[in-house]
């Protein structure tokens, strides 16, 4: 029985096979077959991009559905099989191409790919408490996972840190390749700086200079800060302040100011609001 595709799926179709024959001493034996004949279905070949960690090695795995087995598979870098393996130094371009017992065959593309060092950046020092870092690590391969003391670090999105403590920190990062680093952040209470002039705007798109931002005053929580205007009337005053101050309805002018940080330090003088013209 020779099968004609005809392009139109049917299902599984059957043939009931029947014969009958004499033998030389006359009996006479009969046999009965049942043969499927099936649809055949586009065979699909999938091979997912590989990731080859330093130092070791990785396999690409070729999945098919469909066709009719058995099957061949041939991989660009010269192997043969139902996977193939990738080591260090293999990055770049491949593909795989399967062959059924039909000889039809499909071909999928893949990438192997090898990630960068895992290294620190942004390294400092030390730095100051109520500051975020910026990201702390790049390259090797992401996610990845932090070992810190979360009762006085916290663990920022992005991978910076932040924390309102001074002290010593011991941290150790690690890969999705089990690529590892120890690093100590150490964080104290950076002294105040007080401008002597900003810009206030009513534009949402200029925010820069807009309020009396004290630099440094992260790490000192609970401090206070008085204004007063020309004629030594009270027009701002917050015991626990924070960089909010933006002149409120106060005209341009010099202002007098008196700030008293946390730690007992007093600061006084005087600072100028210059509004940004239109």
């Amino acid at each position: 029985i020779i099968t004609v595709p005809d392009g139109i799926t049917e299902g599984t179709e059957t043939i009931e096979i029947s014969f009958e024959y004499i033998t030389q001493d006359g009996d006479t034996i009969s046999a009965s077959a049942t043969l499927n004949i099936i649809d055949y279905v586009t065979l699909d070949l999938q091979v997912d991009d590989v990731f080859v960690c330093p130092g070791s090695t990785a396999d690409a795995m070729a999945m098919i559905e469909n066709g009719i087995p058995e099957y061949t598979v041939d991989w660009s870098n010269n192997t043969s099989g139902m996977s193939t393996t990738f080591g260090q130094g293999s990055a770049g371009d491949y593909y795989s191409v399967v062959t059924d017992f039909c000889d039809k065959q499909d071909t999928a593309y893949f990438e192997v790919f090898e990630p960068e060092p895992l290294n620190l950046e942004n390294i400092s020092p030390f730095y100051c408490i109520g500051i975020d870092t910026d990201a702390l690590v790049s390259g090797g391969s992401p996610p990845y996972e932090f070992t810190y003391p979360a009762d006085s670090l916290e663990l920022l999105e992005g991978g910076g840190f932040s924390t309102d403590i001074t002290g010593i920190y011991d941290l150790v990062v690690s890969d999705a390749c089990d690529d590892e680093f120890e690093f100590t952040l150490i964080y104290e209470a950076c002294d105040t700086q007080i401008p002597n002039v900003f810009t206030p705007t009513n534009s949402p798109n200029d925010v820069a200079n807009n309020a009396f931002v004290i630099s440094g005053l992260e790490g000192f929580p609970g401090s206070s800060l008085k204004v007063y205007n020309r004629w030594g009337n009270l027009v701002y005053e917050n015991r626990n302040y924070f960089n909010t101050w933006d002149g409120g309805e106060n005209p341009d002018g010099v202002y007098y100011y008196i700030f008293e940080r946390s730690d007992g330090q007093v600061n006084e003088g005087y600072v100028h609001i210059l509004r940004k013209k239109p």
